[in-house]
């Protein structure tokens, strides 16, 4: 292993160390910014080395920083900062964990070794050589010195050289592969007969004492999470539009503006004859002489498109396409269509479809929208412009209220907001607007929950914004049999028809297994067979549960088919399997190589992943 470490100290993993530092700055690579003993207060100590508080908390607000850049619509309230804390803790434990496992293998990386990788980074190029100017301006962005950046791509570097050493000494052997590939590539041709659960679900009856029974049975299926009935108050730019007005010369000015730079769109009609390029070259031309000599001898189109055109769809209109504008076509087709004069013909056209004939039989423009037919739309548009601007002065307004009062009724009643509610938001969210996480972490907040404040503002979108407030906190509980009395009659009554319907199933297969026709058994259900060809384990015309169970059954014993059933959403589903196909040899051959690099490269995944979790096991580490 040590010898393809070394062996990987030049070439792909040392391009990519930099790289992905400086392009990404991954967390996993951030963290290795670790130093040694400090006086500094620690948040963790690994086999005797420091995490210290100020390290923490730098790596905690780059990753909360990069985060938000990866947000389409960035908003810090989506962040749960619980979960980032420890993401980031976990992270540097692990990073430091392994540094110091490919410093106790001798691994070690010379200054002049770390400048020439930083060096040759384009990203820290200027006409094709390394601007100090540039790294450093880099460097300052990701919130480093220049020192600890060099720490980090050495520390981080001699990490890959481990993780490289043990992946790329990955092996399996060819009679693996072979049999990996025989499975992998295998096909199966099956039939399916539907039970759905109508067919016991008249025969199921639930009693209370079975209720009873299996809610005593059962209690933890009946715990309600912790909830919150909170308040909210929303300000949004659609709730501001009935107070904004907008005044007849703004909309005319408007129209105005927007019909000066209105071009007019033009369409055109035209019919083709399609003549596919088929049936030899001597065939093809023979049929495209005999058509053109038609058209010049005044034949009518329409009626040479229907007998002529390979074009079945539009053979029948005589040929006709309808209007379309410049682009829709390919481009020599197109190129001839919004070329010609109304009345004319071309052709032939060759274009990926055959040959074409082609006349133009109209040309029309759209006419220019009237200020009537635009004036909604306008009305629309201007009234958006002056809500987005009142919804910027309000809410600033809005916020210095929110944030004093003691409650959410005087800001709703001085701003005209209604004050609104909903029941039961779990940590995982609830109705709407409670499905945004940033909003359901703002309100399960030590400031609103344990404190009693009102929010501060949560953005929803550029247009509006919300604030929120506990009514009621419900710590998790016990339900009572009465609220979950429904719930308990539906599982059990779910789970007799999967019985009945398993007993049905058990009964026609021993039919089957007797020999019975399969339509006669499928006629008993009211159902028809539905059959799959050689079908492989990603085929998509099949559900998964389907799927997954055909591959599992044990292959068919000579020309009798084997069976077994498996639940559906709709009820149960016998499967027969007829055939199990395996891959040709060519197939085999053609796909040895790639699938052995592959599964190599898989195997010495794994290796580095239970490699990486020994080392873990083994560590002293001390959490503070």
């Amino acid at each position: 292993m040590l010898q393809n470490m070394r062996n990987n100290a030049q070439g792909i993993v040392a391009k990519v160390i930099v790289g992905l530092l400086v392009l990404s700055f991954a967390l996993w690579g951030i963290h290795s910014i670790i130093g040694s003993f400090s006086s500094e207060p620690k948040v963790a100590e690994v086999n005797g080395d420091a995490i210290t508080q100020a390290q923490f908390e730098r790596l905690v607000e780059l990753q909360r920083q990069q985060t938000l850049a990866q947000m389409q619509k960035p908003d810090p309230a989506a962040i749960d900062q619980a979960k980032l804390k420890k993401t980031v803790l976990n992270s540097m434990i692990e990073q430091m964990v392994m540094y110091q496992d490919a410093k106790n293998h001798g691994l070690r990386l010379s200054d002049r070794d770390v400048d020439n990788l930083i060096a040759s980074q384009p990203s820290f190029q200027q006409n094709g050589k390394f601007n100090e100017q540039a790294f450093e301006a880099r460097v300052r962005n990701m919130g480093l010195t220049v020192g600890s950046f060099r720490d980090l791509v050495r520390k981080e570097y001699l990490i890959r050289q481990i993780q490289a050493g043990i992946v790329s000494s990955g092996f399996i052997s060819d009679a693996e592969v072979n049999d990996i590939m025989k499975l992998r590539f295998q096909t199966r041709s099956f039939k399916q007969l539907s039970l759905p659960k109508s067919l016991v679900a008249k025969d199921v009856t639930v009693t209370d004492d079975e209720i009873k029974k299996y809610y005593d049975e059962h209690p933890a299926d009946f715990v309600a999470p912790e909830s919150i009935d909170a308040a909210y108050i929303e300000l949004s730019v659609n709730g501001l539009l009935d107070q904004v007005q907008v005044s007849d010369k703004a909309l005319h000015d408007l129209y105005t503006q927007k019909m000066d730079g209105y071009k007019a769109h033009e369409e055109r009609d035209a019919a083709q004859i399609l003549v596919e390029d088929k049936g030899g070259e001597k065939a093809v031309k023979a049929k495209l002489d005999a058509i053109k000599k038609q058209i010049d001898s005044g034949a009518d189109f329409a009626a040479l498109a229907r007998k002529y055109s390979d074009d079945v769809a539009t053979a029948k209109k005589g040929g006709e396409l309808g209007y379309a504008t410049k682009g829709t076509y390919t481009p020599a087709f197109d190129e001839a269509v919004f070329s010609m004069k109304k009345g004319q013909v071309k052709g032939p056209i060759k274009t990926p479809f055959g040959y074409h004939f082609i006349k133009l039989l109209d040309i029309r423009q759209q006419p220019k929208p009237t200020f009537a037919q635009m004036e909604g739309k306008l009305r629309h548009e201007l009234k958006m412009q002056e809500a987005r601007k009142l919804f910027a002065t309000k809410l600033s307004s809005l916020q210095d209220a929110v944030f004093t009062a003691d409650s959410l009724q005087g800001p709703a009643k001085t701003f005209g907001l209604k004050v609104q509610e909903v029941n039961g938001v779990t940590r995982k969210g609830g109705a709407a607007p409670f499905d945004h996480p940033g909003l359901v972490n703002k309100l399960y907040s030590d400031d609103v929950l344990k404190n009693g404040n009102n929010s501060d503002a949560v953005h929803l979108g550029d247009d509006a914004v919300v604030f929120t407030r506990v009514l009621k906190h419900h710590a998790e509980h016990q339900q009572a049999l009465d609220q979950v009395r429904e719930q308990v009659k539906k599982t059990l009554e779910q789970q007799q028809i999967y019985v009945k319907l398993e007993d049905r199933a058990k009964s026609l297969i021993a039919k089957l297994e007797s020999g019975a026709d399969d339509n006669a058994v499928s006629k008993d259900v009211g159902q028809a067979w539905a059959s799959y060809d050689a079908v492989g384990r990603d085929d998509q015309k099949v559900s998964g549960d389907v799927l997954k169970k055909v591959f599992d059954m044990p292959h068919p014993d000579g020309k009798k088919a084997t069976y077994a059933t498996v639940r559906t959403d709709d009820g149960l589903a016998i499967v027969q399997l007829d055939a199990v196909q395996d891959p040709e040899a060519s197939t085999l051959k053609a796909r040895f190589d790639g699938f052995e690099r592959y599964l190599a490269a898989q195997s010495g995944s794994k290796d580095y992943y239970d490699y990486r979790q020994q080392l873990q096991q083994k560590a002293d580490v001390v959490r503070n």
